[in-house]
C-alpha cells in the first residue's frame, strides 16, 4: 500500500523493519500476483507437535 502511494522503499524498509531486497522482492511479486503474493510461505515442517 505504501508503495503503491508512492513511499520511497527505503521509508517502507524502515517502517516495516525489513531489509530493502525483501520490500522490493514483495513488491514485484505483489504486482506479479496481486494479494496471493501476500499469503505465508512456510511449509509444513516446522517445529514436531508433542506426542499425548
Amino acid at each position: 500500500m505504501a508503495s503503491a502511494q508512492g513511499q520511497p522503499v527505503g521509508l517502507i524498509c524502515r517502517l516495516m523493519q525489513v531489509s530493502e531486497g525483501y520490500a522490493r522482492q514483495v513488491i514485484h511479486e505483489f504486482n506479479e500476483q496481486g494479494f496471493a503474493a501476500l499469503d505465508p510461505k512456510w511449509s509444513g515442517a516446522g517445529r514436531a507437535r508433542p506426542t499425548r
